[in-house]
């Protein structure tokens, strides 16, 4: 989420799209309750079933599933061929004044410099994908929006094609019903007004639900809704901590912190890898993020002369390895072993059936979990028939979210630390137990028994132990980032090194856990009287360096002034910036 779930209280319209918030966010609903009552925000649900959220909704309109580019591909069209977009804000805020070059064209489907390979698949020649540039090398731009090769107007052109009577057909709804959605929402387009888009995986569980994605964030970039309280791209997310795995990496192409993972033939050297990263914003110093996370895994054997033990880091083959084609790999007879660690995959993926029968091609598979779960039954499940299977199941019992202590990521981004309140009952044990000990006994197996490349286990910096159990503690001390010469925690992700002297597990928690006595992410310090837009800065702690709405800089005009002045999350009152965040520009 770019904003928070208290935030909602700040919204003048809603759109919720493929997400169901009164039965599954409730929390959410409450603060959407709280703007409906005091602020007279309207609620617009588009789905195409009519759930709870949809019957207390202002405007509720069905849409054909799979069509939602074509929906908000008409959402933009109007904002743009109405003039109910914010101006001021797209010209400063966004790339939508910037000369493309002039060859660039979209014809027939594709963009120019499509070229077919041998392969019969379609692959680009960027060329005339690049922005026009002058003699020294700054970007043409046109702050009228009205040069034909600008951003704006190509986009204008591209979208021209979503009229209402088209998106009326494609999306299964009338054209009335169209234009009211239109209407009210672009009505956010100006500066006194704020439009909230939340989402969850009914758009993203799809095979273009990133596209969906990015469509709800170049239109919310259209109307001024993005980095201003009450606004925002705000995915819901289905558990307290689903906002904390994705943030450490759980997905297959990504590095803790987003970064993403190298490539064994495309970045097979730091400095191949290094010569990706992007020359302005925050991501320009990714090379301090990878140097010090190398040094965070690997300690002293990541040194400048080994390139910080960059060759260690496993990397991406040419094969993709997200969910389904891990099954799909697995129904090959590809892949040996599994482990299913809080993961239900017989009854939670899109072909339970498919996901099933793969399982049984595993010699074995291990579940981490509070129970019996089907997959870790899948073996004498339906249709299956237990002397044909082979696998091995192993099945550990593990700590439920109350019987262990940590951190939890909410989907604002705030980061809330957890005590223990009990043990975990029998032969249960936490996740960090259960992965400490196996890690270990993979060291102890290596070191004595050798293997192919060893060196990754037997060099890991593992240095979490406290007694018998490993510490908690330790490990978001290492995920926060400390000085290697002198463990000092550090307070911001702008004092990572790339010369090996910071280690940090994920440059985006920089700050959260700077200590082990009073780390941030346990303050519990509500706002004072007279802050009314619900930051809570010192409650919690959220990242990146405990910013609650992402983009602050965008709800000020180019003179520091809020372009709402009752909603000012900044103000500059001649002397200094009066601040209800974190800014993301030097306040």
């Amino acid at each position: 989420m770019t904003n928070h779930w208290i935030d909602y209280q700040n919204t003048d319209v809603f759109l919720v799209l493929g997400t169901n918030p009164a039965e599954n966010h409730p929390i959410a609903m409450r603060w959407i309750d709280r703007a409906r009552e005091t602020r007279g925000a309207k609620l617009i649900v588009v789905d195409p079933k009519f759930t709870r959220t949809a019957a207390k909704a202002d405007l509720y309109v069905p849409i054909r599933p799979g069509t939602d580019i074509a929906f908000l591909g008409g959402l933009m069209n109007y904002a743009m061929t109405h003039g109910r977009y914010f101006h001021d804000y797209v010209v400063k805020y966004t790339n939508a004044s910037y000369l493309i070059h002039p060859d660039f064209k979209f014809e027939d489907g594709l963009f120019s410099g499509a070229q077919v390979g041998e392969d019969g698949q379609v692959k680009y020649d960027t060329t005339t994908w690049q922005y026009q540039r002058d003699e020294d090398g700054n970007i043409k731009k046109d702050p009228t929006l009205q040069h034909p090769q600008c951003v704006f107007q190509l986009m204008k052109k591209h979208y021209s094609r979503y009229t209402p009577e088209m998106v009326a057909e494609t999306c299964g709804m009338s054209v009335e019903e169209f234009l009211e959605v239109a209407e009210l929402f672009t009505s956010t387009g100006r500066q006194d007004r704020a439009g909230n888009i939340m989402y969850a995986m009914g758009i993203t569980q799809s095979t273009h639900g990133s596209q969906n994605v990015r469509a709800v964030a170049m239109l919310q970039l259209l109307l001024g809704n993005i980095g201003i309280p009450g606004g925002g791209v705000n995915a819901h997310r289905g558990e307290s901590n689903v906002q904390g795995s994705t943030d450490m990496a759980m997905l297959w192409n990504n590095l803790p912190g987003y970064m993403p993972m190298p490539s064994a033939a495309q970045h097979p050297t730091l400095e191949a890898y290094q010569a990706t990263t992007p020359k302005s914003g925050y991501w320009s110093n990714r090379r301090k993020f990878m140097v010090s996370l190398l040094k965070a895994w690997w300690g002293d054997h990541a040194r400048p002369e080994n390139d910080f033990a960059y060759d260690y880091l496993p990397k991406l083959d040419n094969r993709d390895h997200s969910h389904m084609s891990i099954f799909e790999a697995m129904g090959r007879g590809e892949v040996k072993g599994l482990f299913a660690w809080g993961q239900n995959f017989a009854v939670g993926g899109p072909n339970v059936a498919k996901e099933r029968a793969a399982l049984a091609n595993l010699d074995w598979l291990v579940v981490v979990d509070l129970f019996e779960t089907e997959t870790a039954a899948f073996w004498k499940g339906p249709g299956m028939n237990p002397a044909e299977i082979q696998t091995e199941v192993f099945l550990l019992p593990a700590a439920a979210s109350f019987e262990k202590c940590g951190t939890v990521t909410n989907s604002g981004r705030w980061i809330q630390w957890r005590d223990k309140a009990v043990e975990p009952p029998g032969d249960a044990h936490d996740d960090l137990w259960i992965a400490d000990r196996l890690y270990k006994k993979l060291r102890e197996l290596y070191a004595t028994e050798g293997g192919v490349f060893p060196d990754p286990i037997l060099h890991l910096h593992w240095d979490y132990d406290d007694g018998d159990h490993p510490s908690s503690a330790k490990v978001a001390f290492e995920i926060n980032g400390y000085t290697w010469a002198d463990r000092k925690g550090l307070t911001t992700f702008a004092d990572l090194k790339d010369d090996g002297s910071t280690a940090c597990g994920c440059w985006i928690y920089a700050g959260y856990f700077d200590n082990f006595e009073t780390p941030r992410c346990r303050s519990r310090v509500k706002d004072e009287p007279g802050k009314t837009l619900g930051t809570h800065l010192g409650w919690a702690w959220a990242w990146p360096v405990n910013r609650r709405i992402l983009y602050n800089r965008c709800s000020m005009d180019e003179h520091g002034q809020p372009w709402d002045p009752e909603r000012p999350l900044f103000r500059w009152d001649g002397e200094k910036y009066i601040a209800q965040d974190v800014a993301d520009f030097a306040a």
